[in-house]
């Protein structure tokens, strides 16, 4: 196997491998901003529960659980808008190397092309040197 054909493969198998990964970890975001979405409807449910709990008879028990919660899940929130900002930056990343990858990939596919075009051009000439040397042999026998 020629030399640029190695590497080429070689990077070819890397791409595909980025590309998996990359799949996996943007599959990995959506489920995070999944998650988040989850998190803000709960958030406001229970902010919506706290305003009508505080607009009718109630308990301070009621209130401060409800208030404990909201400040609880608001945690929760800040975490998870973390996690998902860092995730897809690790995403941008991801995707940085694959265009690296597929960029040598396209490299190398250039170099193996250029190599084998010149061991065509080579082919040629041998051969219109053989044909050459072929139509001088015929010459000389037809010349004696």
């Amino acid at each position: 196997m020629a030399p640029w054909q190695l590497l080429k493969s070689r990077e070819e198998r890397r791409r595909d491998e980025q590309a998996l990964l990359v799949q996996a970890h943007a599959q990995d975001v959506e489920k995070l901003k999944e998650t988040l979405a989850r998190i803000e409807l709960i958030l406001a449910d229970y902010v919506s529960r706290l305003a009508e709990i505080q607009r009718a008879p109630h308990q301070m028990a009621d209130i401060r659980m409800y208030q404990e919660s909201i400040r609880q899940m608001r945690a929760v929130e800040r975490q998870a808008r973390f996690r998902l900002a860092r995730a897809e930056g690790d995403l941008i990343g991801l995707r940085r190397e694959l265009t690296q990858v597929e960029l040598s990939c396209r490299k190398y596919t250039k170099l193996l092309e250029r190599d084998l075009e010149i061991q065509r051009v080579n082919e040629e000439r041998q051969e219109a040197r053989s044909l050459d040397a072929i139509a001088m042999q015929g010459h000389y026998r037809r010349s004696r």
